[in-house]
């Protein structure tokens, strides 16, 4: 059985565009965006698999007048144009299905809507099944004995995918598909500026349509309207309603050659598709569709078993790989010095008396060879090169640097197909020159080798050394928060007048909203909304949402905190973190397995868990350096700000003179708020926070927040220059 899957290209990908919008919006590091192609593919994906049609197609619209335009001038008037962001995926993703072989169709003077329809119809009739998949509601109309017509909706995250038969639309609406069209004629349609009747809705259009058949039958039958003002209106706009019905009837007659057969699936061009997705840094395509860039240079291996410390081969500069066990030990490890010859260790009791011979060595994430090293009093080599944190400093935005990954990106290099170590040594060996090679090109060499690279030990001796930790006061400081709880716990209850789970937010809010009859300020999808933020603003009158903020913040401290850290000092007394130098885009470490760089602050409380941290025995203390608001000296430097720079260079308190300007003061009369909210000014300025944003950081109305944003600017009249620059130059470039 013959089926052909027909997709509205502009409206599923305008879909795909704003399903994947946001600050994280995709992006190739060269500034493309990629996410309505992305999003599209993944779309098209999950329906091929679905419907396993024999035959595919995908319209889209031209930017030339149609047929409609010429029939009514305001047709699309008032229209929004197009994203940017949006017109520079058009001709990729018109790339993307040349090179996948799906036919794309496109043609002066028609809409896609036309082309979809003409192609089901003529499809229909020879018998073959149809499914067209679109956002477009107006495609309803085309449903039909052999046409089914699929709408994918999505609603807080989730999507609907809703199916249109013939039968399913009379089922639900009471009318034959091809009726959409008076419907439409009576009830407009403000997105294409098609005008309709005014104050006629979708279900009076459709009451009348049920009732009267179609626009001809309702104009014969105005008298029998009990509504006259219904009536008026019909009466008035009757032009616009049979103008409205010529506007959305989808033209099934566009002169097309039968193309059915030029929609069967074709054979993708694979070395083109390839350098496309790779271009595109769809590394998720290549994988799924078994992508190879081809005339690439083939590798052969020779491997060399060394089972004993005589038969090692000795060399001043390796690239090498490591297996680890889950206790970080190493299990297999292989290591070269030209990419081809490739030397196994059978005893990994070998890699100790080898590193006496290595002055050099290049790996992927050195890290934990490092960590068994210096467990074992061994002095790691220099590091020439991690090719880890060489395509960090490539492309700092990626979520995984993954070596397979990565040689499928940068190398024109074949690999044997055992994805074994002695296939990764070689693979690290040429990343390594390519790395270097790019790193270099774009002025990277310095921040890699003086610090990337010497940092990779000084993690690892981090991480080993791991932090001292009270055990006796986590435990001491844990049952007093647990006290604390209960006594809020009880305190709650009795507001409440009942028991019940306040770690429940299904079980807060039935008491909140229902039981005390606090006004309703959110809803989400699975009731009533009790977030920190609701709990903030209902503080204020209501004691019992204080409480509950109160019973959070506790509960967490003891579960994440107190609780948490105890868990995880070791043997040794100490608490070993392992620190991630690829993960932040900003150049920062992330500390996980615990996280040491969350620890609480704010609150007096909260302070108390830092006691817990405490020096190797009482010769030593602890140190903590910070630098002195950088980023506002380096805002100072790079807006060559004279005020700014002028508090620097005399040591006084930028936040206090920034507070004595906003609020026109002298600096003595500047009280901690005032220089609090300078500070939240201050820091907020360098990014772009809103007015809004400072309004909810600060507790103040918007429009004071706004007044101190603009009095800060008015003062600082060269940073504002600075970011109006810079803003004009990011668009520029």
């Amino acid at each position: 059985m013959k089926k052909l899957l027909l997709i509205d290209g502009n409206s599923i990908l305008n879909r795909a565009y704003y399903g994947m919008m946001g600050r994280n919006m995709l992006s190739t590091k060269d500034g493309v965006f990629t996410n309505a192609v992305f999003g599209f593919l993944n779309t098209y994906e999950k329906f091929f698999t679905n419907e396993k049609p024999t035959h595919v197609a995908v319209a889209f619209d031209m930017k030339h007048p149609t047929f409609r335009h010429k029939m009514y001038d305001g047709y699309k008037a008032g229209r929004r144009p197009m994203p940017e962001e949006l017109v520079m995926q058009m001709p990729i993703i018109k790339d993307v299905l040349d090179c996948m072989g799906i036919a794309r169709i496109e043609l002066r003077g028609y809409e896609a809507d036309d082309i979809l329809g003409t192609l089901s119809l003529q499809a229909s009739q020879e018998g073959i099944e149809v499914v067209i998949l679109t956002g477009d509601k107006d495609m309803m109309q085309l449903a039909g004995k052999n046409c089914m017509v699929l709408i994918p909706t999505t609603s807080k995250g989730n999507t609907t995918v809703h199916e249109y038969s013939e039968t399913s639309i009379k089922e639900e609406f009471g009318i034959n598909p091809v009726d959409f069209i008076e419907v439409k004629a009576l009830m407009g349609d403000k997105s294409d500026n098609i005008p309709g009747v005014t104050g006629v809705g979708q279900k009076t259009a459709l009451t009348l349509i049920v009732q009267y058949g179609s626009l001809e039958g309702v104009y014969e039958n105005l008298d029998l309207l009990k509504s006259e003002k219904q009536r008026e209106k019909l009466e008035k706009d009757k032009a616009n309603a049979f103008l409205s019905r010529e506007l959305v009837r989808i033209d099934r007659n566009v002169p097309l050659d039968n193309l059915i057969e030029e929609m069967v699936i074709g054979k993708a061009d694979e070395e083109r598709l390839y350098n496309l997705f790779n271009k595109l840094e769809f590394n998720h395509f290549i994988k799924k569709y078994k992508l190879k860039r081809t005339g690439m240079k083939k590798i052969e291996l020779n491997k060399h078993i060394i089972s004993d410390i005589s038969s090692i081969v000795p060399f001043q500069k390796i690239y090498s790989y490591t297996n680890f066990d889950e206790n970080d030990k190493p299990k297999e490890f292989a290591y070269t010095s030209d990419g081809h010859n490739i030397y196994i260790l059978k005893d990994m009791k070998l890699i100790l008396p080898l590193m006496g011979y290595v002055k050099e060595i290049g790996g992927h994430f050195l890290k934990r060879l490092f960590k068994y090293l210096l467990k074992n009093k061994i002095i790691p080599p220099a590091v020439s090169v991690d090719t880890a944190a060489g395509a960090y400093i490539s492309d700092a935005l990626k979520d995984s640097y993954e070596l397979n990954e990565l040689c499928d990106k940068y190398l024109e290099t074949e690999f044997p197909e055992e994805d074994d170590v002695a296939c990764r040594a070689s693979k690290i060996y040429y990343l390594a020159y390519k790395m270097r090679e790019i790193i270099n090109e774009n002025g990277g060499g310095k921040l890699l080798d003086e610090i990337e690279l010497p940092l990779i030990e000084v993690l690892a001796s981090m991480e080993n050394a791991g932090f001292r930790a009270d055990a006796k006061f986590l435990k001491d400081f844990s049952l007093r928060l647990e006290g604390d709880i209960i006594k809020l716990e009880k305190e709650i209850h009795a507001e409440a007048e009942e028991e019940f789970n306040i770690n429940s937010p299904k079980q807060l809010a039935v008491i909140l909203f229902e039981k005390m009859k606090i006004p309703v300020s959110k809803k989400n999808k699975t009731g009533f909304s009790t977030s920190a933020d609701i709990l903030k603003k209902l503080s204020v009158e209501f004691p019992i949402a204080k409480m509950v903020i109160e019973y959070r913040k506790l509960s967490k401290l003891k579960s994440t905190y107190a609780d948490g850290l105890v868990k995880v000092i070791a043997d040794d007394g100490r608490i070993h973190s392992n620190f991630k130098q690829t993960v932040a885009a900003t150049g920062r470490l992330s500390s996980t397995e615990p996280n040491l760089q969350n620890l609480p602050i704010r609150t007096e409380l909260g302070r108390e868990i830092r006691k817990a941290f405490i020096p190797e025995n009482e010769e030593f203390q602890l140190t903590s350096a910070d630098y002195s608001q950088i980023e506002l000296r380096v805002l100072a430097h790079v807006s060559n700000d004279e005020s700014m720079k002028d508090a620097f260079l005399k040591n006084e308190d930028i936040h206090t003179q920034t507070a004595a300007k906003v609020f026109g003061l002298d600096e003595r009369f500047v009280t901690k708020d005032m220089r609090r909210a300078a500070k939240a000014v201050n820091f907020g300025i360098i990014y772009g926070i809103s007015d809004y944003g400072l309004s909810e950081d600060l507790g103040i109305p918007i429009f004071t927040a706004r007044k101190y944003i603009e009095e800060y600017l008015n003062q600082y009249t060269d940073v504002k220059k600075y970011m109006d620059e810079i803003v004009k130059f990011a668009k520029d470039k």
